[in-house]
């Protein structure tokens, strides 16, 4: 079985000997896969064996001259030839407003993807401010505990120096305090020892 192929569309037609509205429309119909290539033509992607296929022939292409009148009341197929202008006219308006949702659809997903990818950008700068906040932060921590740990000495030292001291005035409120009540007794008692 044959690879398939990426082709435009007036490649497919000038294969099958249609035209490019027709293949377009048959595209569409079919849910043939497409892609915008380099150039801006639409490309889709098609099986080979569907270029080996007649075109299927219209009853003015296979009888050119049956049942055919050449007066201006003839109707072939039910249809008036103004009708079947005015129909083809709306196939096309039909198809050139397809082209142009395709192409807003084409510009929207660029656009789309223009966003993912900023949006990627903006998270992957926003995980290392978070990594380096995270380092600061952690770093911050191991100096508040050392800082911490650093006060917490300090008031050991100075608890034991502020015992220590209150241990001398312990001391020596006892030491003037004998000597103030020795001062107090009369000097005969003194003398005496009394």
């Amino acid at each position: 079985m044959a690879e398939k192929q990426w082709m435009t569309y007036s490649q497919i037609a000038e294969r099958l000997g249609v035209t490019s509205d027709a293949i377009r429309h048959r595209s569409r119909k079919e849910g043939w896969q497409r892609q915008e290539g380099n150039d801006g033509k639409i490309r889709v992607l098609i099986d080979p064996e569907l270029l080996s296929e007649v075109p299927p022939r219209s009853g003015a292409d296979s009888a050119p001259d049956s049942g055919r009148n050449s007066g201006p009341d003839s109707d072939h197929s039910g249809h008036s030839d103004p009708e079947i202008r005015r129909i083809d006219d709306q196939s096309k308006v039909l198809l050139r407003l397809i082209d142009q949702i395709d192409r807003q659809r084409t510009e929207h997903q660029k656009e789309l993807d223009k966003h993912r990818a900023d949006h990627g950008a903006e998270l992957e700068r926003l995980r290392d401010e978070l990594k380096e906040a995270r380092k600061e932060s952690e770093g911050e921590r191991r100096h508040s505990r050392d800082l911490y740990d650093r006060l917490d000495q300090l008031h050991r030292e100075h608890r034991v120096e502020l015992e220590r001291t209150l241990t001398e005035w312990e001391r020596e409120r006892a030491r003037l305090t004998a000597e103030l009540e020795q001062a107090r007794r009369p000097w005969l008692r003194r003398l005496l020892r009394l």
